[in-house]
């Protein structure tokens, strides 16, 4: 039969209305086996693709709702794959009440009626709706309509799903062999949630899994991060946080594992044992949550160490070497009949490489190397003899070493060198970058050279950058290399130390001119820039730490600050970027650590402004006491060095104090007087520098324009919060057309937001909004999420006079998800605070309580009312807050909830008057007061939503304070 008479997976699954994981289920497990039946669901494989014709589906799905037992009494348990398919189908909430955790399986139509398990004659729910269809309180036809909703859905999802890989290698064109494992783990990756694929190193590991990645239709996305690329655990939460957050678009801080909880994605792991030798409590901790705190989260990993240890149950595909067969095939592809190889010559290859593939693709270039196999087998038994002079036999391991041995002594010195140089950029080394670092040598000759000997690949970055990367054993290889050679170690030094300078001082570069300022290119640029940069980053600080510590114990003053210049130049860098990628935990530790590199250097001006880059952070943590240091070592640094740099910014922190403390005046005072003194400062600058066209200078002076342009904000801020909206507006206009191009994106929609709200305030509406859905645009493309919150919380000010204006083209369900999960960043920033919030929801700052009313408000009145109620249910998983002891919190959060799942209780004669009665007292809770004139409105708003939503079209506040009361009689 023709592919064209055939339905795909994909197309297969929407055709039954399942997932891709049942259809496979179903595809390898008899479900009536307890009858004795094995009858499975088949398909055809064509090209290493499964294939269904629809006669065989239909057929399957009538069989399925044929009795699964002669009698009710001889019922047969529901199999573990369909009721891990309804829990996806639920999405982990029962469909009618919202609730989360614990949910029940409920047939339809009774089992005694049907006798059948069949996956659309269940639907989970709560136990207390399930108890009320028992019961016939509710009808089953209710049940039968969320259902065909439920499938409508998943058909949605199911065929709207693309193929989304992240870091994903691209596999390498020469593949052989492994036929057997390629089925085994593309089976196996439908289905199990752990596989390890376990081989020494160069034994085919990551080609293996990324053939089969390649060549099936993988349904979920797929995010590849390489282990090896970083060097301790913490490096990894960064790199895993960063990649998360940008690609899934939660909030994952520390081991914040719950955002993770329903997502459905599968994690690469490639090269796990890097991390294992040090630090394996703590990633063995980190993986197990992993698996037990998520519901649809796969993990594929590579390892050269055996796993098996591990709890957790997985599937462990062990690669061996290849057979002479295959063997045979790679020496024969690769030589390409360009060099005569004798029989005898193949026999020595294949016993001395054992299978190994990579020693087998490293022996075929050295033939090609000396043009003769004769003399290559010669030499490998010389080297053989001088690298491993005990060894009278060999395995795949010393195979290995000896080729890499053998190869790397044929590099020239050039060679050599930019090997060990580029060992120190585990993200890869842009290739533009190394073509002006490398460009009086014979560079693309030393890389043609080098990819010919399996040293070094290339792959592309998220700005499809070309990077030279040394891939895995080679990096091993080289670190045993320089560990033997004193020589080679020395050298190794001072490579180390070029390599790490120019990690630095690109980072400086790319903050200086698309970060801290507009001066080449946009800000969403540089942060890509960086993020790229991060494990490059990552390795060059601990470096530099490492080493500047080491000279400071030998009193080695001049090269300690070598060292220390690289580690404030990466903090420096990083700075910024952490702030605006809300990485406020990673931010302090590295403002900290640039802190004590630039007070060791008696460098107070940038001193001085890691200071202020700590205070920004600890005043976006609510962090008093932190601030309030921070401005005493300000102030002590300035009677240190009388810096004028050290006073602007501890005038400016104390602002930021007084500002979170709500003394406006006096922050007003203080960002006045830092004002003045950064504008002396300029007007010196200008006189001194006003011929020089040097870029540093240009770049100095216009960070000095872009930190008076944040200080006269900050002092228009101290107007807005006080009540004086047109004064506030006549500075924002004067920023807006004075300083805008100047400014980074992420402080232009600040403005746009700031002066929205002041122009909502004084009537002028129309305009105001416009300048909401810009400062969203730029917040939400930037990836600042905390303060795209911030700005669709501020809609909900208005929403209840102008309801169109949350349903946008601007807002969607993206932007509104994004903007929730955001607050459980905030929340989340100090993980202490999470057992004291589950115990006392009270300690939420008001602020951010403010932040969640407005977001409520704003949001129930859109067409994704749904997602609140979805952010909800998680939210009350995450930090277990106790909705029996209502408090202003609970209420709101209660409202959320109701408004959210309208949908399901509108309508209902016994669940409307219940949901009803509930938001009327949860609103009571947030009134607060004895009358409707509290500050909330919420009955206001709870007469306009209901009137919005079709409930009651002439609901009023009044008429619901009177129900609200009578309720309580009830």
């Amino acid at each position: 039969m023709s592919i064209d008479n055939l339905l795909n997976e994909t197309d297969a699954a929407v055709y039954l209305g399942i997932t891709k994981e049942l259809l496979f289920a179903y595809v390898r497990n008899a479900p009536k086996k307890n009858k004795g039946e094995d009858r499975k669901l088949t398909s055809k494989v064509i090209d290493c693709q499964n294939y269904f014709e629809k006669q065989e589906l239909d057929s399957f799905n009538l069989y399925l709702k044929e009795p699964w037992s002669n009698s009710s009494n001889q019922r047969p348990p529901i199999p573990t794959y369909i009721k891990e398919y309804l829990k996806v189908e639920v999405n982990g909430r029962c469909p009618i009440t919202g609730e989360g955790y614990p949910l029940e399986d409920a047939h339809i139509v009774p089992y005694s009626d049907s006798l059948n398990h069949h996956h659309h004659n269940i639907i989970r729910i709560s136990g207390n709706i399930h108890s009320k269809v028992d019961n016939g309180i509710i009808s089953r036809d209710i049940l039968k309509e969320i259902k065909n909703q439920l499938i409508n859905e998943l058909n949605r999802k199911t065929s709207g799903k693309v193929n989304l890989f992240i870091n994903v290698p691209n596999p390498h064109p020469t593949y052989i062999g492994r036929l057997v494992q390629l089925y085994e783990l593309t089976v196996s990756m439908e289905s199990e949630k752990l596989i390890v694929i376990e081989g020494i190193g160069g034994i085919g590991k990551t080609q293996l899994l990324i053939q089969a990645l390649h060549n099936v239709s993988y349904h979920n996305p797929v995010i590849w991060i390489d282990i090896e690329s970083v060097k301790t655990f913490s490096d990894f939460l960064i790199l895993f946080n960063n990649i998360v957050s940008n690609n899934l678009h939660v909030s994952f801080s520390g081991n914040g594992i719950d955002s993770l909880r329903e997502v459905q994605v599968t994690f690469v792991f490639d090269s796990i044992e890097s991390l294992l030798k040090d630090e394996r409590d703590k990633v063995e901790d980190f993986l197990n949550n992993l698996l037990i705190k998520t519901l649809n989260v796969q993990l594929l990993i590579t390892s050269q160490q055996n796993l098996s240890f591990w709890d957790y149950p997985q599937n462990s595909i062990k690669i061996q070497g290849l057979d002479s067969e295959e063997s045979i095939a790679l020496i024969r592809e690769l030589l390409n009949d360009k060099v005569i190889i004798l029989q005898n010559e193949i026999e020595w290859i294949l016993e001395f490489c054992n299978g190994h593939p990579l020693s087998i693709k490293l022996i075929t270039n050295l033939i090609k190397y000396y043009e003769s196999s004769k003399q290559t087998i010669i030499e490998l038994k010389k080297n053989q003899s001088v690298e491993l002079p005990n060894k009278y036999q060999h395995n795949k391991n010393t195979s290995l070493y000896t080729c890499l041995a053998m190869a790397y002594n044929v590099l020239t010195e050039q060679q050599k060198y930019f090997l060990h140089y580029l060992k120190f950029y585990p993200a890869g080394l842009k290739l533009v970058w190394a073509e002006k670092q490398f460009e009086e040598l014979s560079f693309h000759k030393i890389i043609a050279d080098l990819k010919q000997l399996f040293f070094v690949e290339m792959q592309r970055d998220t700005l499809n950058f070309q990077r030279l990367i040394i891939p895995n054993p080679i990096r091993p290889f080289l670190e045993e290399v320089v560990a033997k050679d004193m020589e080679v170690s020395k050298k190794n030094v001072n490579i180390e130390k070029d390599a790490i300078t120019n990690i630095m001082i690109e980072a400086v570069i790319i903050d200086l001119h698309h970060i801290e300022s507009n001066t080449h290119n946009d800000l969403s640029y540089g942060i890509m820039r960086m993020e790229d940069e991060i494990p490059n980053l990552l390795l060059a600080l601990n470096i530099a730490q490492k080493r500047a510590g080491s000279c400071e114990k030998l009193q080695q003053v001049i090269e300690r600050d070598n060292y220390l210049r690289i580690v404030g130049g990466v903090a420096s860098a990083l700075g910024k970027f952490c702030h605006t990628r809300s990485y406020y935990q990673e931010g302090v530790l590295f403002a900290t650590s640039g802190i004590d590199a630039y007070m060791k250097l008696e460098d107070y001006t940038l001193a001085a402004t890691q200071y202020m880059y700590l205070a920004q952070i600890q005043s976006r943590l609510t962090d008093i006491v932190g601030l309030q240091k921070t401005i005493e070592n300000l102030e002590k640094l300035y009677e240190l060095a009388n810096n004028e740099e050290a006073i602007i910014n501890a005038l400016w922190a104390k602002g930021l104090l007084n500002f979170d403390i709500e003394k406006y005046s006096e922050a007003k005072e203080n960002f006045v007087n830092a004002a003045d003194i950064l504008e002396k400062c300029i007007r010196e600058y200008e006189n001194i520098y006003k011929n020089n066209s040097d870029d540093i200078s240009k770049a100095s002076q216009k960070s000095n324009y872009g930190n008076l342009f944040l200080l006269k904000s900050n002092i228009a801020k101290t107007y807005e919060f006080q009540g004086e909206y047109l004064t506030a507006i006549s500075i924002y206009r004067e920023i807006i057309e004075s300083f805008l191009k100047i400014c980074t994106e992420d402080d232009i929609a600040s403005i746009y937001h700031h002066y929205a709200h002041c122009l909502c305030k004084t009537g002028g509406i129309k305009e105001g909004v416009s300048f909401y859905y810009k400062s969203i645009e730029i917040f939400a493309r930037i990836g600042h999420y905390e303060y795209l919150a911030n700005s669709i919380s501020d809609l909900g000010q208005f929403v209840e006079d102008y309801p169109e204006i949350v349903n946008h083209s601007q807002l969607d369900e993206e932007i509104f998800s994004l903007a929730l999960n955001s607050i459980n960043n905030q929340l989340f920033q100090i993980p202490e605070l999470i057992e004291e919030i589950s115990s006392n929801s009270n300690i939420i700052s008001h602020n951010l309580i403010g932040k969640i009313f407005w977001m409520l408000k704003a949001i129930s009145f859109s067409e994704y009312a749904y997602i609140f109620s979805h952010w909800v249910l998680d939210l009350k998983e995450d930090i277990q807050i106790n909705f029996s002891e209502p408090n202003y919190l609970v209420a709101m959060l209660n409202l959320g909830h109701c408004a959210g799942t309208v949908k399901n209780w509108k309508g209902n004669s016994e669940l409307e008057p219940l949901f009803i009665k509930s938001m009327l007292q949860s609103c009571l809770i947030v009134n607060g007061g004895p009358d409707l004139k509290s500050k909330t409105r919420i009955f206001y708003w709870l007469a306009k939503w209901m009137q919005f939503s079709g409930i009651q079209s002439d609901a009023t506040a009044e008429n619901l304070w009177n129900q609200v009361w009578e309720s309580f009689e009830k």
